[in-house]
């Protein structure tokens, strides 16, 4: 963690429970050697990637996060998805700031259910259920930025 700011694992885990993740979430982490899905330890992925850029002494320019959720809303509210989106995104971001990267450097934007990656029109595939196929939908987008100095 960056000297000066406390990473607060119990405030983490409250933002992510309150981003609809208790046990941790899904993400696309997108690197300097292309992309690749983790699906659990979402926290140790990124600090792993913190770690490949600190060892091949890159420079970070900027992190992108993108936030998603799916098109189910229980709450019929309104915006519903795009506040969701929105608490996902602010979980990691505070993560990565805990861990030191400089928050200005640290971009979000939420697109609530707007960009899905799977559509799930009927018929679904066999034995899934529409929150299964959904899941890839809620998710946060991670683009690391990088240079060498």
């Amino acid at each position: 963690p960056q000297e000066g700011l406390e990473y607060d694992p119990d405030r983490a885990r409250e933002l992510l429970a309150e981003a609809g993740y208790p046990d941790g979430f899904s993400t696309t982490l997108w690197t300097p050697q292309g992309r690749y899905y983790m699906d659990r330890e979402v926290t140790v992925a990124v600090q792993a990637m913190l770690q490949v850029l600190r060892e091949q002494r890159l420079q970070l320019q900027a992190v992108e996060l993108h936030g998603h959720a799916d098109r189910l809303n229980a709450s019929r509210r309104s915006g519903y998805n795009d506040e969701l989106s929105a608490r996902r995104v602010a979980a990691l971001r505070e993560h990565l700031v805990a861990q030191g990267v400089p928050a200005g450097l640290v971009r979000v934007q939420s697109h609530g259910d707007r960009l899905p990656r799977e559509a799930c029109q009927a018929p679904l595939p066999r034995g899934l259920s529409l929150q299964e196929c959904l899941l890839p939908n809620r998710r946060v987008e991670i683009r690391f930025l990088t240079r060498r100095p």
